[in-house]
């Protein structure tokens, strides 16, 4: 299979800017919707943006979108590894790899093409994608350094420009995480290059004015998982703790410190632990509300784990003396829309009937209903509660997922249901009391009837239904609870 030129035009679209592979997967995109099914270059521009739509989620590649995706048997789409592509995509991915100039292109189509198991040597596809990864991220390091250099004498685009230099500096982070994992898990011996390329980036990442933690913490991360490059990463770790103490950077040392822990001796972990105590006490000196009641939660948890007695107690002690003017809560509502004409039809099915025992029959026999495509809330009303210490403002217990989730989402809208119903069933009595006007002996002769109950328990009842459409909400609950 050959390249066509129209294609690899698009491919290399943004070489120059080292453009990110979702804005390839546009220019492939427009491609493919501009030629007609069964030419090939439409189909070699559908085997590349699928190529660029390819995600790599807790190790596995998998594509949603793009021209080969799939439904569920719900309608939804579907995630499709890359084994599950035709083989025409793979052959066709093969033929572009080595003809691209763009080194972050090249490197996702060795990749794919090395988890696919592709060809007679798919050894040569993971060592061309870590060729590859390496020469993307020195590409993006550059770029973004000219962009910098670009901007110095203009300070006001600056601002503007400097989240263009950070995703350019991420990329190139991520492209050299994706070269280490493809090394290290083949034993690779460009593996300890690729380690010192990791810890100079580290290095100049606090060296940027100002520092980025977001690429410091890419490159340690898998460092300082890894049994053999250990002890590589602990000089960098050392000096990313010296560089967060200042107030608002207290999260960041306590990450790295959590991370220097992994890799000193287990004779150096109990100062380690006490840093890490310190730290969080500074994290929730720094905090303010409920931020402060996590950081100090965080503080506890950690010195009970490490055995540091004294610092557990001095969390308590801290604990304890926030007062309830240093939490302040709000109760938020959320308010919720019916659909038009809903509450006239419940009242609708009220005039239907023939006779207030029919009516009040079928407001009994009618249950409350949910949708059944409920989904999980988002935003504030997935949030987690806490239990708060009646001695004090301590969390005592944050509920797990299981409260946001499965039964407990589950119960949450049925209750919201019943709400819903119950505004139904106030406005059907209404319409029962606005058409038959019911007397409270009416009333007792049905609640008395054969099939419900004696009249002696009846009257209380029938007293309680007089109050609520009096509009005595208190009595008519006092009279009915007992009886019901």
């Amino acid at each position: 299979m050959d390249a066509q030129p129209a294609v690899l035009s698009a491919v290399n679209s943004g070489v120059d800017s080292c453009e990110p592979l979702h804005k390839v997967g546009r220019e492939l995109r427009a491609g493919w919707s501009h030629t007609n099914p069964g030419e090939e270059e439409h189909e070699h521009f559908a085997a590349l943006w699928a190529a660029m739509e390819f995600r790599l989620q807790d190790g596995t590649w998998d594509v949603v979108l793009g021209p080969f995706r799939s439904t569920d048997h719900n309608g939804d789409l579907a995630s499709r590894a890359v084994g599950e592509m035709p083989p025409a995509v793979f052959e066709a991915w093969a033929a572009y790899a080595p003809e691209t100039t763009h080194p972050l292109v090249r490197a996702r189509l060795h990749h794919l093409l090395w988890v696919a198991r592709h060809g007679t040597k798919p050894i040569e596809h993971l060592r061309s994608a870590v060729h590859s990864y390496r020469d993307a991220a020195g590409a993006l390091l550059t770029k973004a350094e000219e962009h910098l250099e670009a901007l110095v004498p203009s300070p006001e685009p600056q601002g503007a420009a400097s989240s263009e230099v950070e995703v350019a500096r991420l990329a190139a982070a991520d492209a050299l995480v994706l070269a280490y994992d493809l090394a290290a898990a083949t034993r690779q011996p460009e593996r300890t290059d690729i380690v010192g390329e990791m810890i100079a980036l580290g290095q100049a990442a606090l060296a940027w004015k100002p520092p980025s933690p977001g690429v410091l913490g890419l490159m340690t991360a898998p460092l300082v998982a890894s049994t053999h490059d250990k002890p590589a990463v602990r000089p960098l770790l050392e000096r990313a703790v010296d560089e967060y103490c200042g107030e608002g950077q207290f999260h960041y040392r306590v990450e790295f410190l959590e991370e220097l822990r992994c890799v000193v001796g287990a004779d150096e972990h109990r100062d380690v632990d006490e840093q890490i105590h310190r730290a969080r006490m500074e994290l929730a000196d720094s905090s303010t509300g409920f931020r402060k009641l996590l950081a100090l939660e965080d503080a506890a948890r950690h010195a009970r784990d490490s055995g540091l007695t004294d610092a557990l107690d001095e969390v308590r002690r801290t604990q304890q003396k926030i007062g309830r003017d240093q939490l302040p809560m709000d109760t938020i509502g959320t308010p919720v829309a019916l659909p038009a004409g809903y509450l006239e039809a419940a009242s609708a099915a009220i005039d239907a009937t023939d006779s207030m025992e029919h009516a009040l029959h079928f407001i009994a026999t009618t249950p409350p209903t949910m949708s059944d495509s409920a989904a999980l809330p988002s935003g504030l009303l997935s949030l987690p509660t806490v239990y708060i210490n009646s001695n004090g403002p301590v969390v005592t217990r944050t509920v797990g997922s299981d409260s946001t989730g499965g039964e407990g989402f589950f119960f949450r809208q049925h209750v919201f249901a019943l709400d819903v119903h119950g505004l139904v069933v106030e406005a059907q009595l209404d319409r029962v009391r606005d058409r038959f006007r019911p007397t409270a002996e009416d009333l007792v002769r049905f609640f008395a009837s054969p099939e419900h109950a004696p009249e002696t328990r009846t009257r209380g009842l029938a007293r309680a239904f007089e109050a609520f459409w009096e509009g005595d909400v208190d009595t008519a609950l006092a009279l009915a609870l007992p009886r019901l």
